[in-house]
């Protein structure tokens, strides 16, 4: 009946559980839990008659003791039971073996497991008469988890080394703990609303002014589905936005991952401060129009570039333009959906933009006519192409 459970109610619970170090009476821990997540805990909706029941039923998330007086408590799974003298005994620590030998009962209701819920045996073999280590008359008792301590003197090891085996230890499941309990239930709501999707793997960002997550899926089919499903979905007070994560490779020509690159607007704006390069005007402008400045002046010698297929990779792009010299590619979403069909090529002098606009412009280079021209901002560099056209189109009509 266990498997019935959601895990989010599993998960519920465990956060309730998490700091009672000492247990929690059955009432105490349907209170907190009302309080904690603004709800009952319906464990009737389960097939249960009582919450001792419920709780006794999922193991894995919770234990139920009955204490010295009598009461019920409930520990987080893992955590240890009561004792009479100090309401609680600490983990085992596997550097004083010699100490718990000392200290530990041989009353079954008093050995306490080790800080991977495993019970130790200490059985000194080098006082044994035969050979036989004996492990086959343990065995009969189950699957056991061996463990052979390795702080003995100097002069015993030799006796131990022919009986040392190594024996996989089982793992235990083990849950990631946040901050906070609010940031440990977003996560763990997150990760459950995810989870149809198949991802490989989660990484959230928790901060007090925004929260974000990074998730890498196994096809490009379900982050599509994820986006097409839980964009705009209201969740709790909050509401989702999801889309494709877009990296900045840097202008790596080798990078084969990822479909897309951006910088962040502090960035962007510095990239183009340090790309505006000092060059020569071509002389297709006379020299009174240019005034003072007419032997050396500042252009941002860059191009816009649209209508290519979404899923173009940076790579892909900077290959097309590579022979007119491109220093840096920034990549614009069309804010219609996942990709860009946009991007800002900039370039290393005027002559390299006037032969970018007029050899790529309504080229068919990706199946489809090409938009390649100079940023309607930047007037003076526009100024300059249009003229070299004119003047291109005005010597070929000769």
């Amino acid at each position: 009946m266990s498997n019935k459970i959601p895990e989010s109610i599993k998960n519920n619970i465990r956060t309730v559980l998490f700091s009672k170090n000492r247990g929690i009476t059955l009432p105490e821990f349907l209170s907190d839990y009302r309080t904690e997540h603004r709800e009952p805990l319906r464990f009737r909706d389960f097939g249960f008659s009582s919450v001792q029941e419920f709780m006794m039923s999922i193991s894995d998330v919770a234990r139920v003791v009955t204490a010295e007086d009598s009461q019920i408590r409930v520990f987080e799974a893992g955590e240890l039971k009561l004792s009479g003298n100090d309401n609680s005994k600490p983990r085992v620590d596997q550097g004083n073996l010699k100490k718990l030998r000392d200290e530990v009962e041989t009353d079954d209701d008093d050995l306490v497991p080790d800080q991977w819920g495993f019970w130790s045996v200490c059985v000194p073999l080098h006082v044994w008469k035969d050979k036989d280590p004996k492990v086959s008359l343990f065995r009969q008792a189950g699957d056991l988890e061996l463990y052979m301590p390795s702080n003995l003197k100097m002069s015993k090891i030799p006796f131990e080394k022919p009986f040392k085996v190594d024996i996989f230890r089982l793992e235990l499941q083990a849950f990631v703990r946040y901050g906070s309990k609010e940031e440990a239930l977003m996560a763990d709501a997150f990760r459950e609303l995810i989870k149809p999707y198949d991802p490989v793997n989660v990484n959230m960002k928790i901060k007090e002014e925004k929260t974000m997550a990074f998730v890498s899926m196994k096809s490009i089919d379900c982050a599509k589905q994820a986006i097409k499903d839980l964009h705009n979905k209201q969740q709790k007070t909050k509401r989702l936005y999801v889309n494709f994560a877009k990296r900045d490779f840097r202008g790596d020509k080798d990078s084969a991952s990822g479909e897309s690159s951006f910088e962040s607007q502090q960035d962007s704006h510095r990239v183009m401060e340090q790309k505006k390069k000092s060059t020569e005007m071509p002389p297709l402008m006379s020299a009174s129009a240019l005034g003072p400045d007419k032997d050396r002046f500042q252009l941002d010698c860059s191009i816009y570039v649209a209508n290519f297929p979404c899923n173009t990779l940076v790579s892909v792009l900077r290959s097309a333009f590579d022979k007119y010299h491109i220093l840096d590619v920034c990549m614009v979403n069309n804010g219609n959906g996942p990709g860009c069909t946009k991007a800002f090529l900039y370039l290393t002098t005027v002559y390299d933009v006037i032969q970018a606009v007029i050899e790529m412009n309504n080229s068919c280079i990706f199946e489809r006519p090409l938009q390649v021209e100079v940023p309607s901002s930047n007037t003076l560099l526009k100024t300059v192409v249009e003229n070299a056209i004119a003047r291109e189109r005005a010597a070929a009509h000769h």
